[in-house]
């Protein structure tokens, strides 16, 4: 959802190097090269420098995981996003699945939640039991 409310990518035909795409999204080189680490980003090699060049769609993709990571969102779901991404081709897919993981995350927390409040009750029940096999506190 918060891709859907970020600034667009980068309007951008042409190929671009490493420094130019980390300034057009807002993160530092080094935060890119990382990304390409983890399989995120494939940018193509200048066969005569070595110097990585984005091309058009790497920079939208490199833009959605940068929201993505704005909004905190753990590597464990960018990965898949940005799969489901280019595969389809569609950013309203990868949506959809970032919209999945999120309703996952939420049905996990609303568990341990419970779990926490189940304790709670159980603990307060114990405490009482305690009290009235010793008596009120002195």
């Amino acid at each position: 959802a918060a891709a859907a409310t970020a600034d667009p990518p980068p309007s951008s035909r042409r190929n671009a190097l490493i420094g130019q795409l980390a300034r057009a999204i807002g993160v530092r080189p080094p935060v890119l090269r990382l990304w390409e680490q983890r399989g995120l980003l494939y940018p193509i090699r200048d066969k005569a420098t070595g110097y990585r060049i984005f091309e058009p769609a790497e920079q939208r993709t490199a833009h959605l995981i940068a929201v993505l990571r704005r909004g905190n969102v753990p590597f464990a779901i960018v990965h898949p996003v940005v799969e489901t991404m280019r595969a389809t081709g569609s950013t309203t897919r990868a949506l959809a699945e970032l919209a999945r993981r999120d309703k996952e995350i939420q049905q996990a927390s609303r568990r341990r939640l419970q779990g926490s409040a189940a304790l709670l009750a159980y603990l307060d029940h114990e405490s009482g039991d305690a009290q009235r096999l010793t008596g009120p506190p002195q």
